[in-house]
């Protein structure tokens, strides 16, 4: 037992003097090496949300930096209509306001981060591919800009590591995973009382005349005042909206897809809002009171930190 226990010993001593000896030789041969091995923290992951449809960047990122991500967006000021540079401000790394100085501020930026998160805008991934050979791209599609259009941008998705879509319907048209829309619980909190027998439907734009029409009915049939907002006549900022939509005690989600004209079978981000609020949703003639789980932002959060950390290993 005695012999075992010098053996031990001895080779133990001589282990601390192997790692000691290539402890001096490195620190000789490429002291910065070393000091960054011995002192350094690892790293943040670093995200850089290229886009915003719906405001869907403003949540993720806000979300993300809770949990100690360098997430940023970038977008053009110019055609934030809806003013979603407004929520969330910090999350904003840069805002260019042309075409050229979105294309090279996008491209420059884009060798900082681990991971290029696209929303929709997926025109710029070829040229992203093209100049980071081994970057992380990701494709993130929320309806229309993929929605009978799957032909014509084959192109985009081989360059792609993850396709995403943010609601259940896109997955008839691409071959991609399901990540639900995250709601900013935060922003969409109830402060007013609603207007009893009110309800809301947002018609997109004017010649939508099915989406009115169907929610008039919905609405007579429930003894309902309805309001109808044309969103292409009137743009209500983001950080204004949940005032208005908690206004009403239903919001009613009928929409028009806008190439077909047919009535979509998903429920809208506006709607799952409204249940964020507490307004009633009246959805395929049932109404819904309460706010999927799968929607909640930490839920959602956690789901995408979980894709990149695996895009990241791959």
């Amino acid at each position: 037992m005695l012999k075992i226990l010098r053996t031990i010993i001895r080779y133990t001593i001589i282990f601390s003097y192997i790692i000691s000896l290539k402890f001096f030789l490195t620190l000789y041969w490429n002291p910065k090496l070393l000091l960054q091995r011995l002192f350094e923290k690892e790293k943040a992951l670093r995200v850089l949300h290229i886009w915003n449809v719906a405001g869907v960047s403003n949540t993720l990122v806000y979300e993300l930096r809770k949990l100690n991500v360098q997430a940023d967006i970038i977008v053009r000021k110019d055609l934030d209509i809806f003013h979603f540079c407004k929520v969330h401000e910090e999350c904003f790394i840069k805002k260019p306001t042309s075409f050229l100085k979105f294309f090279i501020t996008t491209v420059s930026l884009s060798k900082k981060y681990d991971i290029l998160h696209i929303h929709g805008y997926d025109w710029i991934i070829s040229f992203l591919r093209f100049v980071y050979r081994r970057k992380i791209l990701v494709l993130h599609y929320h309806g229309s800009e993929i929605r009978y259009r799957n032909e014509e941008k084959k192109e985009k998705f081989k360059h792609a590591d993850f396709i995403a879509v943010s609601t259940h319907d896109l997955l008839e048209h691409i071959s991609a995973t399901y990540m639900p829309n995250p709601v900013d619980l935060d922003l969409f909190t109830r402060i007013n009382k609603a207007h009893n027998k009110t309800a809301l439907v947002i018609q997109a734009y004017e010649k939508f005349s099915k989406t009115k029409e169907l929610s008039m009915k919905e609405a007579e049939k429930r003894k309902l005042n309805l309001a109808v907002l044309i969103r292409q006549r009137h743009l209500i900022p983001y950080n204004l909206f949940p005032r208005f939509l908690e206004l009403f005690e239903f919001y009613i989600d009928i929409r028009q897809e806008p190439t077909k004209e047919k009535i979509l079978d998903t429920l809208s981000l506006t709607a799952l809002q409204a249940l964020a609020l507490g307004v009633k949703v009246i959805f395929k003639d049932k109404i819904i009171e309460e706010l999927p789980e799968e929607h909640h932002p930490e839920k959602v959060t956690s789901k995408w930190m979980e894709i990149y950390h695996s895009l990241i290993k791959k």
